[in-house]
């Protein structure tokens, strides 16, 4: 029994594989609500905004999630002016990376869709997901499925002409990022450079049809030896 309880309690832990924070504005809005950001969108001109998430190993990601709003009041300098977008269902694609262009390339899973409704103020919304990825480079995309999606992943900081407004760049910014649109992909620059989008997923998890390793057989036979005996037990 023991062997069965260390087999059943090996690497199932979520913990966070990124975090960028949120957007939280210039100096001309109120934290989080912020303008500034990558349209997405859906139907004939679809837009959609990815970023990169590193593997060092087999890992289970299990929570996607982007800092999104379609509604808020912010000042540009001249005025107070109202964000007021569709809003839809989205969904979360993660793809594979191209390692010339570096640019995504096949998909590899697509989540069941979440709704960021009209009305939605600055806030971290996203999908529960299961899947599993071995070490490597992959993009996670924010993917309109309404014709008429209309809504704002937002920067983390916003540059202009005249300089970089507060609060400059995040701490944790992902390692690169890129958006569609055109039905293509492009890399991620001008003056959007990042987005706030929260990961979450469960390390050392085995990859689909993997070959358990020495140690986890040694554990479960422990365990099967250890039901043996106590059948024998039961019955002498």
């Amino acid at each position: 029994m023991i062997g069965i309880s260390l087999f059943s309690s090996t690497h199932c832990y979520s913990a966070v594989l990124w975090d960028t924070g949120p957007a939280s504005g210039t100096i001309y809005s109120y934290p989080g609500v912020y303008p500034y950001g990558f349209t997405l969108q859906g139907g004939q001109y679809a837009q959609y905004a990815a970023g990169r998430l590193d593997l060092t190993e087999t890992t289970t990601v299990t929570r996607v999630e982007g800092w999104m709003a379609t509604d808020g009041s912010y000042y540009d300098g001249a005025g107070w002016n109202t964000m007021n977008l569709a809003g839809g269902k989205l969904t979360i694609g993660i793809y594979d990376i191209d390692n010339i262009t570096w640019l995504p390339t096949t998909l590899l899973y697509r989540s069941s869709s979440f709704n960021l409704a009209d009305g939605s103020q600055p806030g971290w919304y996203g999908a529960a997901l299961s899947k599993t990825l071995g070490p490597g480079y992959y993009y996670v995309s924010f993917e309109p499925t309404d014709e008429t999606f209309t809504g704002v992943l937002s920067t983390l900081h916003w540059r202009n002409d005249l300089g970089l407004y507060p609060p400059a760049w995040p701490a944790n910014p992902m390692p690169d990022y890129t958006y569609y649109y055109g039905s293509a992909w492009h890399s991620y620059g001008g003056v959007y450079n990042t987005v706030g989008m929260r990961i979450e997923g469960t390390p050392g998890a085995q990859p689909p049809g993997a070959v358990p390793e020495p140690a986890t057989v040694a554990l479960l036979a422990l365990g099967l030896a250890g039901l043996f005996v106590l059948r024998n037990r039961y019955f002498a």
